[in-house]
């Protein structure tokens, strides 16, 4: 495999943008945008090791377009016994060429070894609102873990985001419902 930094400026924004219509597999659309046949998979599938907003920072080439990525949640269970690693993240990737901005609702699902990167909802010249934001990841954990057992420890919220408190703690009990451990910590993304 390549080092991912022969890669990096090979990246062509407008494929991304091309193949992202249909695809929702995140890493086939970076694999199409490198000109890559195989999968896209510079970091040995652990991209939630080093966080999706770092990830993208590594990734964009800011002398020829802008993308930018911002984290909602990012939800981890790490038991003690090291039995399993869960993480789950959502975040807004935004990208801008010719005029037009493309925003992509992300979500990153990390259990052990296993990895998935998926584009949830997109949008063109729009973006999400922050009561869409929090509601379609919502939607999204009730559809991914409908039994109710999801891996939940700590939530790590952004707190760079001016959130509507009432959204806010409705995220929070929606988690609670969801997750199988009853004593879970909410803290803030970012130190500020």
């Amino acid at each position: 495999m390549k080092k991912f930094t022969s890669y990096k400026n090979k990246f062509d924004l407008k494929k991304f943008i091309k193949i992202s219509k249909k695809e929702d597999d995140l890493l086939k659309c970076l694999s199409f945008a490198y000109g890559i046949k195989n999968d896209f998979d510079p970091f040995d599938g652990n991209i939630q090791a080093m966080g999706l907003e770092r990830f993208f920072m590594l990734i964009s080439n800011f002398k020829k377009y802008k993308i930018l990525y911002s984290p909602i949640i990012v939800i981890e269970d790490y038991p003690k016994d090291g039995s399993f690693r869960s993480c789950i993240e959502s975040g807004i990737l935004n990208c801008s060429v010719e005029k037009n901005n493309f925003s992509y609702l992300i979500f990153l699902n990390h259990y052990n070894i296993d990895e998935d990167i998926t584009i949830r909802e997109r949008k063109k010249n729009i973006k999400f609102s922050n009561s869409a934001r929090l509601k379609l990841t919502i939607d999204y954990l009730k559809w991914g873990y409908p039994s109710k057992q999801m891996p939940c420890q700590k939530v790590y919220i952004n707190n760079k985001i001016k959130w509507n408190p009432k959204e806010l703690d409705n995220l929070k009990s929606e988690i609670s419902n969801i997750s199988y451990r009853k004593n879970i910590k909410f803290v803030t993304l970012y130190d500020l």
